[in-house]
């Protein structure tokens, strides 16, 4: 299939700054050290032309087998978990995937890990492995799901440094995700289509929303606009990795001086060798005339083989907005009634910004 560039390497270590730096204001005691577990395709695997995912070619009703490895970046043991995750698709990324608790329900479920588990001491080492079984009637086509590889830190406690009636509770899991491909025999057919648009939110926070499906059986890349000429909305769009059998929703602000009125938006994407046209009425009060998604195509794709390049990689990833480092707060004590009156006043000062803004 085509091949995409590499998604995002960092994101594991990246997330984890993040939460660092949301953390700065308080002062943190007792907690333990990062665990960040590395996951990379064992030699000898099939990937990718990069080795940053799995490409396995399998057909239905059949059992595939490979193999990752495992490191322990941390200074401390570790145990890791390793589950099958499903993907999905975001407007602006490579493809994304679930969180460790998330339950599958699509390509996560064929992915199956000969252990639940690894414990593995500090700058070491261990290969696991993981078969792939493809349902017996599973479509020809390309599927995606990925292998979840995630560690948490050990549990420590903050206390906000303005009050001593404050303290919260932080759990960091750290989540690497190696994307797993599953190309089972069949011609590709590439198809999107819009399959709803509206206006969402209250006055001040209003949103265009078209969301648009792969209904298709192909892993494509998508570059368009979205575009209301009466109020001058024009939102470029692209999405790296849209994976079949999942939607995206394009979205642009909507003034609040459009009123109740209805304009004409248009929607156009091209994706492998075809293009989606799509224009409707939109407004406060609905769609008022029916959407009418267009596909045309320019060229024939190929059966083997993606005609566009596309974002997965080793996907550290699923996670850099899909939270791959977890941070749950607990708060055990309510704030002084002075500080909750400071909060409801920013919160209207913000709102006014926001509807400023808008």
């Amino acid at each position: 299939m085509g091949r995409r560039g590499a998604r995002v390497a960092a994101a594991t270590v990246g997330l984890a700054v993040a939460v660092a730096l949301a953390a700065a204001p308080a002062s943190a005691s007792g907690s333990g050290p990062a665990a960040f577990v590395g996951a990379a395709p064992a030699p000898g695997s099939s990937v990718d032309p990069t080795s940053s995912y799995f490409v396995l070619h399998a057909a239905a009703g059949t059992t595939a087998r490979e193999t990752l490895v495992l490191t322990n970046h941390g200074s401390a043991s570790v145990t890791a978990q390793v589950r099958g995750v499903d993907a999905g698709s975001a407007v602006g990324r490579g493809a994304v995937y679930g969180l460790p608790s998330d339950t599958p329900a699509g390509v996560g479920t064929w992915i199956q890990p000969d252990v639940p588990a690894v414990t593995l001491g500090a700058g070491k080492q261990a290969h696991v492995s993981f078969a792939v079984r493809v349902p017996a009637g599973a479509p020809g086509g390309q599927h995606l799901g990925g292998i979840s590889v995630s560690a948490r830190a050990a549990a420590g406690s903050a206390t906000d440094s303005g009050s001593s009636n404050v303290a919260v509770d932080v759990t960091m899991e750290s989540q690497r995700v190696l994307g797993v491909e599953v190309d089972v025999p069949g011609a590709l057919a590439p198809h999107l289509a819009v399959t709803s648009a509206a206006i969402v939110g209250d006055a001040g926070a209003r949103r265009l929303v078209v969301k648009v499906t792969n209904a298709g059986n192909a892993l494509v890349r998508a570059t368009g606009t979205l575009h209301v000429p009466a109020l001058g909305i024009q939102r470029d769009v692209v999405v790296r990795t849209f994976v079949p059998g999942t939607s995206v929703d394009v979205d642009a602000p909507w003034p609040d001086s459009a009123g109740t009125a209805r304009y004409p938006a248009q929607l156009g994407l091209d994706y492998a060798s075809s293009r989606l046209d799509w224009s409707g009425l939109v407004g406060v009060g609905g769609v008022a005339a029916p959407a009418r998604p267009r596909a045309t195509a320019r060229g024939a794709s190929h059966g083997g083989t993606s005609p566009v390049p596309w974002v997965l990689g080793a996907a550290a990833a699923a996670l850099v907005v899909g939270a791959g480092m977890a941070v749950a707060a607990r708060r055990r004590a309510t704030p002084a009634p002075g500080r909750r009156r400071r909060a409801r006043a920013a919160a209207v000062a913000e709102g006014r910004r926001e509807r400023r803004r808008a």
